[in-house]
């Protein structure tokens, strides 16, 4: 239901009452969806008993549509869209993306060289581009679904301080895009649930609103009231932003003046980047056995480093062996390392080089 652009009453208003019991058993089995564009305009869902009328399980369930009420859509932060990754998209994607459109092209009988002669043939062939074009891009290149950043606070108390302000904001521009005739009560009823929870949430004292608040000549008194509390809000949530934020900010620079008299060399390893990665071993694995338990892990790795620190004893079979590597060559005179002797190295022909 939430797909096609309906909304749940039960939800909407947060309602937890069941519509339907027998025994001891109670659920919400019924519920009224309306269109999103409609539930500002819907009244709170009221739920009934049967007992004077069908003397059913299940509950009545009743709302009133005040269509009056010329309100803007809330606006829906949350909502996701869609963002593809392009660089992870190799050769091959790229030409099976290609490749899919032209086949759709020709598929729709669509010739883009063919002139437009109107604006009705533009729209037909743009419409099948366009189509063809996303088809391909959701089959063949890889995505994701991002949403809005939500506001970031420094304290439980500036987060508390926004929302309210933001609570606050859209009564303040419904009531001035107020359009007479609209149903009074249910526009003051809901507007003053807004403001108790604000009050609630910010620990605020905002005055309730009444129906004669909303005549002709009270609509501009109403307006500049909410523009006061409205902009008390937001310097009370600015001044706790700010103030969260300094005492971030001089806790750091306490922290560096306490490394720098007491922890010198925490300092020198940060202007260096010198840190320390842990190594996490889980299991060794040797020629016989695979080492899985802690304790075994540690003993091993310590043995290890005992064994490769300790002194290496030279193999004298070795040297024997490697002894004539290391004697010097016979083919080698003395005197040709003699003061005052010139060795001339005369180049051998190329045709010596080639085999010739």
């Amino acid at each position: 239901m939430g797909n096609c652009n309906l909304t749940s009453t039960l939800s909407y208003f947060d309602i937890a009452e069941p519509t339907w019991s027998r025994s001891n058993s109670h659920s919400q089995l019924d519920d009224i969806w309306v269109s999103s564009h409609m539930i500002t305009e819907i009244s709170p869902l009221a739920i009934s008993s049967p007992i004077d009328s069908t003397d059913s399980d299940y509950m009545i369930l009743t709302i009133s549509w005040h269509h009056n009420v010329n309100t803007a859509l809330p606006r829906m932060k949350k909502s996701k869209h869609k963002v593809f990754l392009y660089d992870k998209i190799n050769e091959k994607t790229w030409s099976n993306f290609s490749n899919s459109i032209s086949q759709a092209l020709i598929k729709d009988n669509l010739d883009i060289d063919s002139p437009i002669i109107d604006s009705i043939t533009l729209n037909k062939q743009w419409y099948k581009l366009n189509l063809a074009i996303k088809r391909a891009a959701n089959t063949y290149i890889p995505f994701t679904m991002g949403q809005q950043n939500s506001y970031y606070a420094f304290s439980k108390k500036a987060t508390d301080l926004h929302q309210g302000l933001k609570k606050l904001n859209k009564i303040l521009k419904q009531a001035i895009k107020l359009q007479l005739p609209v149903s009074l009560q249910y526009l003051v009823n809901t507007w003053n649930t807004s403001i108790a929870a604000i009050n609630k949430m910010t620990k605020s004292h905002i005055p309730s609103i009444a129906t004669e608040d909303l005549t002709s000549s009270n609509h501009k008194l109403l307006i500049t009231r909410l523009k006061s509390e409205t902009k008390t809000l937001w310097h009370a949530r600015n001044i706790e932003n700010n103030s969260e934020q300094k005492d971030k900010i001089n806790f750091y620079i306490n922290r560096r003046y306490s490394n720098f008299i007491s922890n010198t060399t925490l300092i020198i390893d940060s202007i260096l980047k010198r840190h320390i990665d842990p190594v996490h071993l889980h299991n060794i694995k040797k020629a016989e056995e695979v080492i899985t338990e802690l304790a075994e892990i540690k003993h091993e790795i310590a043995q290890y480093y005992e064994h490769w620190t300790q002194k290496n004893t030279p193999n004298e079979l070795l040297r024997e062996e490697w002894a004539h590597a290391f004697n010097p060559k016979e083919e080698i005179q003395e005197h040709w390392y003699n003061s005052g002797t010139i060795v001339s190295l005369r180049p051998l022909p190329l045709k010596k080089y080639l085999n010739k």
